[in-house]
């Protein structure tokens, strides 16, 4: 899906700034970074910079990337709301309203910085369950379907290309950050005065099947089967965090066969590591697939300050 322009409203923004953060090279967003920290800036013109940065950091080459990438995190230092969500038009849906965050954006358009912009927006609070995003439909008999979906589901349904190792990265992102594979979606029907009628929540399943239904030709698709496969995967292993104990214990379990000549593999990297006695080494490749760190505890501060005059 092609997003075209989304809609706001706030003070006029510099075009040179505009420009700098859509197609602008390293010194011309360098120079947008001195806008915006020339002086305090409003809600909707930190929320509009964040958006035209984050949405076109995803295909850029990686010095501008970078130089993209820390734009992004100074506007979230300086107040943008990273879970804003944008009325997005020129769609060419017909009867259709869709409003989405950055989040799901970015989920969609995956490139080799997507998820590191993921994990930047989530940082800082960014939504990533079902109402990151509302798509309103209206019906011939006046009433409305409203279809929340989270980015995790919006990425499936709304991606126009499957590339499996970027896609899979993104998934990683969202599911280290806690996003579930069970309520990616609900879906409820109002009548034309806008009373609720039926409602109902689904699964990543459901959200994969929808999108084979949409485009039959993705079962003969090997990136989207091989991403179709890993989030499968996740789900049989009980959630992300055991899936990555699960491959860690595959890899140490395939090493201890191969150092004992009792498995080969064909892929010259694989068998490097497999056969190599430098377990250092191993342990070190296994760290990147360790787990998400468990939540930091709350702790609460007490703190008491004497009045001056009265001690």
């Amino acid at each position: 899906m092609l997003l075209e322009s989304r809609t706001m409203s706030g003070p006029a923004i510099p075009t040179s700034v505009v420009k700098a953060l859509e197609k602008g090279n390293v010194e011309e967003i360098d120079a947008a970074r001195q806008w915006l920290v020339s002086k305090d800036r409003g809600t909707n013109d930190l929320s509009s910079v964040l958006w035209d940065a984050a949405v076109h950091t995803v295909h850029c080459d990686r010095r501008v990337a970078e130089a993209k990438l820390r734009f992004v995190e100074l506007a979230l230092t300086r107040g943008a709301d990273p879970s804003r969500v944008f009325t997005i038009s020129n769609l060419q849906t017909a009867g259709q309203t869709h409003e989405i965050n950055m989040v799901c954006t970015i989920s969609e358009l995956p490139g080799w910085s997507s998820s590191r912009l993921i994990a930047l927006l989530i940082r800082w609070g960014a939504g990533i369950d079902h109402r990151a995003s509302k798509i309103t439909k209206m019906l011939e008999d006046g009433g409305k379907e409203v279809y929340r979906y989270s980015p995790l589901a919006y990425a499936i349904l709304y991606a126009t290309k499957f590339r499996r190792r970027r896609h899979r990265a993104v998934a990683i992102a969202l599911l280290r950050a806690g996003a579930s594979l069970d309520a990616v979606a609900t879906i409820s029907v109002y009548d034309a005065q806008w009373n609720q009628g039926t409602s109902r929540s689904e699964s990543i399943e459901w959200a994969l099947g929808e999108k084979e239904r949409r485009d039959p030709s993705l079962v003969n698709n090997a990136h989207y089967l091989a991403f179709k496969a890993f989030l499968l995967s996740v789900r049989a292993a009980g959630g992300y965090p055991s899936f990555v104990v699960e491959q860690r214990r595959t890899c140490a379990l395939v090493r201890h066969l191969a150092l004992r000549d009792r498995a080969t593999t064909r892929d010259c990297a694989l068998k490097f590591l497999a056969r190599t006695g430098e377990r250092g080494l191993f342990r070190r490749v296994l760290s990147y697939l360790s787990p998400p760190p468990p939540p930091q505890p709350t702790t609460t501060l007490n703190i008491r300050m004497p009045w001056v005059e009265t001690g």
